[in-house]
């Protein structure tokens, strides 16, 4: 079924167009009669095939600038943080004065690579501190 899905997507170039499924289960039952429970299971596989092929599309297309240097700008305070953890505000103040692309894209890319990093790099908001937590 997920065979017959696939075709039928790729043959309606990434759309789903029902002459065109009906037409590939007519064809399929001419040969061997579908079950119900493969009659049943048409919706979720052209479901699947749909994303399949949205997962296939989005991975040719290229990297946009503001996650490149998000990526980039991450992994450069990642690196400083676990080699020289005293020097990292003097890297964030370059990093800072090279006018990075602040976008929603970049600070999702850049907060997403530094999530679960070094303590050095936990976001707290001033005056938190891990022991201050109740637990009344």
């Amino acid at each position: 079924m997920y065979d017959i899905a696939l075709e039928t997507i790729s043959h309606g170039d990434g759309r789903w167009i029902r002459r065109i499924s009906a037409s590939f289960v007519a064809a399929y039952q001419a040969g061997n009669a579908l079950k119900l429970g493969e009659l049943w299971a048409i919706p979720i596989m052209l479901r699947l095939a749909l994303i399949e092929n949205l997962r296939r599309i989005g991975g040719g297309l290229p990297m946009t600038e503001p996650i490149a240097t998000a990526r980039l700008l991450a992994d450069q305070m990642v690196e400083i943080a676990e080699k020289d953890p005293k020097s990292l505000i003097l890297a964030i103040a370059d990093m800072a004065r090279s006018n990075p692309p602040i976008c929603s894209s970049f600070v999702a890319e850049f907060a997403r690579r530094l999530q679960g990093q070094s303590p050095a790099l936990a976001l707290r908001s001033p005056g938190s501190s891990s022991s201050s937590l109740n637990t009344a």
